[in-house]
Formats: C-alpha cells, sequence, structure tokens
C-alpha cells in the first residue's frame, strides 16, 4: 500500500535518540529526550524496547488496535521488560516526543505529543493540498528555546560547542522552571498519553514524519519535504543543511505504491 523510505543522521552530543519505523499500516517517529538531570535508564534503548513491543501488540491485534492503547500497552511491557526500578524519580526517566499514525487507503489517524511533526499531501476536489501538523501547545517553548540559543551564541562567541550545550541546557531549565511551563511527553509511567494530540485527515496522498531536528533542515530551505524523489536526494538535501542543527535529524516519508511520481 505504500512505499516507505527512512533516513536518520546522529547529532553532535549523544548516541541517536531518533527512531523511527514502521509496521503493516502504523508509522512512528520517537525523539528521545536527554534529561535534564541525571540520566538512569538510557533513553535510546527504552524507545528500541519502546518500538519492539508496539510491533508485538500491532500483530497481536491483528492491526485493529487504536493508537492511545497501543502506546499505553507498549510502554507498560517495555518497563516491565527492562525491569525498571520503582524508586527511580519520575524526571529521571526516559521521555520522548512522538509522532504516531495509522494510515488506509481512505484517510490517517494521528496521535502527536511534543515536538514531531506530520507533513501531508491531501487530493482535495482534484487539487493538492499540504497540512503540517504537530503538537502546538510545544512551539511557544520551541521558539523561546531558539531565542535562549542565539542569546548565548551572541554571548559567548569564542565557546566550544559543548559550553554552548551546556548554557543552552541550564537557560532552558531556568526559564521553564520560572514560568511554570508545561507541555506533555511521552513516559514510562504513560501520563501523557491521555493528553496526546489526535486527528484524523482524509485523501492522503503521502505524509512524511518528522523530528524536531529534520524540522530544523526543512525549515531553512524553506522547501516542500514530500517533493523528494529519492534516498540519495533527500540524504543529499540533509548533508547541504546539516550545519543548521546539532541535534539527531530524522525523517519517514511514505508515499502510496499506485502513485505515478516517481517512487521514493
Amino acid at each position: 500500500m505504500w512505499n516507505v523510505l527512512q533516513v536518520s543522521d546522529q547529532g553532535t552530543y549523544h548516541e541517536n535518540q531518533d527512531l523511527a519505523d514502521h509496521y503493516e499500516n502504523y508509522f512512528w517517529i520517537m525523539d528521545g529526550a536527554t534529561p535534564l538531570w541525571e540520566e538512569r535508564v538510557n533513553v535510546a534503548q527504552t524507545l528500541r524496547v519502546i518500538q519492539e513491543e508496539m510491533k508485538q501488540h500491532i500483530q497481536q491485534s491483528k492491526g485493529t488496535i487504536g493508537l492511545h492503547e497501543l502506546m499505553s500497552q507498549s510502554v507498560a511491557s517495555a518497563k516491565k521488560r527492562m525491569h525498571i526500578r520503582q524508586d527511580i524519580p519520575a524526571y529521571q526517566m526516559p521521555s520522548f516526543a512522538m509522532m504516531l499514525v495509522k494510515a488506509t487507503d481512505n484517510h490517517l489517524d494521528y496521535f502527536a505529543l511534543c515536538d514531531c511533526y506530520l507533513h501531508v499531501e491531501v487530493l482535495q476536489e482534484g487539487t493538492k493540498a499540504y497540512h503540517l501538523l504537530t503538537d502546538e501547545r510545544f512551539d511557544q517553548i520551541n521558539q523561546e528555546n531558539i531565542a535562549n540559543k542565539q542569546r548565548i551564541l551572541q554571548a559567548h562567541p569564542n565557546s566550544s560547542q559543548e559550553e554552548i550545550h551546556s548554557l543552552l541546557l541550564e537557560a532552558n531549565r531556568t526559564q521553564r522552571a520560572q514560568l511554570n511551563q508545561r507541555y506533555w511527553v511521552g513516559s514510562l509511567d504513560g501520563t501523557g498519553f491521555s493528553h496526546a494530540k489526535t486527528g484524523r485527515v482524509d485523501n492522503v496522498q503521502q505524509f512524511a514524519l518528522c523530528t524536531d531536528g529534520m524540522e530544523h533542515l526543512i525549515e531553512s530551505t524553506k522547501s516542500n519535504i514530500l517533493s523528494i524523489q529519492s534516498a540519495e536526494e533527500l540524504k543529499q538535501m540533509i548533508c547541504n543543511t546539516r550545519a543548521c542543527t546539532d541535534d539527531d535529524v530524522t525523517i519517514l516519508l511514505a508515499r502510496k505504491k499506485n502513485d505515478k511520481r516517481n517512487p521514493i
């Protein structure tokens, strides 16, 4: 039903904490969050286990499980499988942003938490239209993070990347504490899943799931990511714009197999 292309490129400061995959007609992208305090459980490994459990639950349900139910059950079984200690504080546990979709011939259901993005091309009365969907509750905080980085770069022009990264983490942490800013994320206790942004898009011809790192590159080029025709073209686009972010960069593109354009 769908041709799928996935590309992921590791960032500067740690192992790649992004993850993208698909199983049957479910597609997802997750962006692990480096804890603002001490990391007690490896984020990347946690996401890999959650993904394995997702595939198991999809298979067991024969593709009928709902998106909220899928995440709740997968995280619960992953936590049990990993033997996570009960005394680890919640703020030291892995968390993640995500975009999860279930696609059929007629529509696409989505489930979004935090700063992952869904680009969709739809056909409306014979005319193509493009939409960008995300969890807009994070947008304001994201803009403030960008402003913090610009301010720090101007104030410390001779500092190393590691020093800038440390200053940025501290600035963002202090700002959120002072402003009491709140947004929902994916976590091992499953608290945020009932607060995910959900919806349905009809007549979808193709779509792309992106982490925030990838979205920075798309914004820098002002291009239509859904016009990409091949893995080589996508990798070249990432290479040409990679300096725009030091974050992990990950994208999953899906196009209907019967699309007359060149397959991805």
